[in-house]
């Protein structure tokens, strides 16, 4: 697989979708709260675009802080 069409786990849809069907089953059975499929995915687009956000975020700090760090001018 080649690495540039990869992702991170906690990126992936799939695994998101899944914690959510794991967390409704847990609050369903423990707390009587039901979670429609319409409200999780909702919250899965939600996380997902929080996710990417904070990648984003983080790598464009991560840029400016090396930039600012290094000791060598950019040929």
């Amino acid at each position: 697989m080649d690495p540039i069409d990869t992702k991170p786990w906690w990126a992936s849809r799939t695994i998101i979708g899944q914690a959510m069907q794991l967390i409704s089953i847990v609050a369903g059975a423990l707390l009587g709260i039901q979670v429609d499929p319409a409200t999780q995915a909702l919250v899965v687009d939600q996380v997902t675009a929080f996710a990417c956000a904070a990648v984003t975020l983080v790598g464009t700090g991560i840029t400016i802080w090396g930039r600012l760090r290094a000791s060598r001018k950019i040929g």
